[in-house]
């Protein structure tokens, strides 16, 4: 299954949604709830759940991108034990853990 393509948004009417921005409609993608009350950490933290969440679709996209030129630049054959091979092993986790089938 493939994730709803982006770009995403945080609704401006809704700061706890995230909707397609070109969807007249607002199609919510994703709902970012809090338990408790509406004041403090929790209404905080939904918030900025909707943001990362709204980033998602640029930050794989950049994900590719960043392992492409890793590969160009510094091919895995090349790569020794330091933080070079770490952020390809990063960059592939993050890549799999997002495209990965449920």
């Amino acid at each position: 299954m493939k994730h709803t393509p982006g770009p995403w948004e945080v609704d401006p009417s809704n700061l706890f949604s995230v909707t397609l921005p070109s969807d007249r409609e607002g199609t919510c993608v994703a709902l970012c709830s809090w338990i408790g009350h509406y004041e403090g950490r929790l209404r905080s933290e939904g918030q900025a759940n909707a943001k990362l969440i709204a980033a998602s679709p640029d930050l794989l996209d950049a994900c590719k991108e960043a392992l492409a030129f890793l590969e160009v630049v510094a091919p895995s054959r090349s790569l020794g034990p330091g933080a070079l091979r770490k952020t390809r092993v990063n960059l592939i986790t993050a890549i799999k853990k997002a495209e990965e089938e449920a």
